[in-house]
Formats: C-alpha cells, sequence, structure tokens
C-alpha cells in the first residue's frame, strides 16, 4: 500500500516531504488532500467496516468456524433461498477444494445427512439473474 503519511521515529505522523517554500508546501498539502480524498472515497465503495477488513473478509469472504458459526440471521436468509435447509459454501477440514453443504444447529452435514469438519464457510451468493431486458 503507498502511504499518504510517513510517521518520525516517535511515531507523530508527517504529511509533507520537506518542502522547500511555503507555496511547495501547500501543493504537497492540496495533493496529499487530493490523494486522501479518493482513498476514502474507494474505501467507502467496499461497504465494508475496519473490522471486517481487519479480519480478511474484504480479501476473501470467508469466515473461520473458530470465529464464528452463521448467525440466526444469516441461517434464515440462507434456509428462505433453498426452502429445504440453510446452504453455505464450505471449505472442509483436509478438502482441496470449497463445496457447498447444510448447516443447522451447529452441524455441517450434505444431502445424506453425513457430518463434516467445516474449517471455514461463507454465504452463497445471490443467484444470477441474467439479463432484465
Amino acid at each position: 500500500m503507498n502511504r499518504l503519511t510517513k510517521r518520525t521515529q516517535k511515531g507523530a505522523a508527517l504529511k509533507l516531504d520537506n518542502p522547500r517554500t511555503e507555496k511547495e508546501a501547500r501543493k504537497q498539502l492540496h495533493d496529499k488532500y487530493l490523494l486522501a480524498i479518493e482513498k476514502l472515497a474507494a474505501y467507502e465503495d467496499t461497504g465494508l467496516t475496519p473490522e471486517e477488513i481487519m479480519d480478511g473478509k474484504m480479501l476473501t469472504g470467508w469466515i473461520p468456524c473458530s470465529e464464528r458459526l452463521p448467525s440466526e440471521e444469516e441461517f434464515l436468509k440462507s434456509y428462505l433461498r433453498n426452502h429445504y435447509a440453510a446452504e453455505f459454501l464450505v471449505q472442509i477440514y483436509g478438502a482441496s477444494r470449497p463445496t457447498t453443504l447444510y448447516y443447522r444447529d451447529g452441524v455441517w452435514f450434505d444431502d445424506d445427512f453425513d457430518k463434516y469438519n467445516v474449517i471455514a464457510w461463507m454465504p452463497l451468493p445471490e443467484p444470477w439473474e441474467g439479463d432484465k431486458e
């Protein structure tokens, strides 16, 4: 990441790159301000909170089971979409690829009701509806 600021050895944030004149300082401040606004807009466009970004959700969307399991709201949303069971994209311990499994009461299972050790999960994306013309 390209930083807009630099830190001194004491931890203070510096905004300018050693301007030689007041005019140069004003230009640097103006340029840094415009860059900061662009970076803020890009962050806001993600729709994620700082906590979600720090948790890695911005990068992958995967939620480790050690962190949390699907909430009641996530369960109901998935269940209502499927009308059968709450289905999620999961990574099974030891598997090389993700798959979909159902979830209920802390248990991950397939169509045959076989149980699996899931290490991470994410909600399924909304179904593609194609061009609506």
